[in-house]
């Protein structure tokens, strides 16, 4: 949702030529939201979580899952769940390249890797990092070092 807000601002100000696309990771185990893509509807429906190393997006019940769910479909975008031995080795894979992200952050990466396989060859992709790893510090160091 405010992912969307932020490209509609750029657009709109002539920074960018036109809104990207955006591609909604979420973990397997907490995936409300692309469940609900999936099955076509306008609101995700309340579940159970699984426990899940991506802990800053483990939400059963996204306060604004139909606005989500909304800038989704209209920049054609999709959603993709990842499974936590995927986000393991983004988190790892992204530690040996120098980037102190959190289990979160390499959800996206893992999401990432997936999309890539599937999208043309000549679109560029952009994600953010948006959590450190000093967040997490005893979960990254036990990630890091287990």
């Amino acid at each position: 949702m405010g992912a969307q807000i932020g490209f509609s601002e750029l657009t709109r100000l002539g920074i960018i030529d036109a809104m990207p696309k955006l591609i909604a990771v979420q973990a397997a185990g907490c995936a409300p939201l692309a469940a609900a893509f999936r099955a076509g509807k306008n609101q995700a429906q309340p579940i159970t979580t699984a426990s899940t190393l991506a802990e800053g997006i483990a939400i059963a019940k996204p306060e604004r899952g139909e606005q989500i769910l909304q800038a989704v479909r209209d920049t054609g975008g999709t959603f993709f769940t990842v499974e936590e031995e995927e986000i393991l080795t983004a988190f790892k894979d992204m530690g040996r390249k120098g980037y102190c992200i959190e289990p979160t952050s390499a959800a996206v990466i893992a999401g990432t890797a997936r999309y890539v396989t599937q999208c043309p060859s000549n679109e560029v992709v952009v994600t953010a990092f948006t959590g450190h790893g000093l967040k997490a510090g005893d979960k990254l160091h036990k990630l890091a070092t287990g």
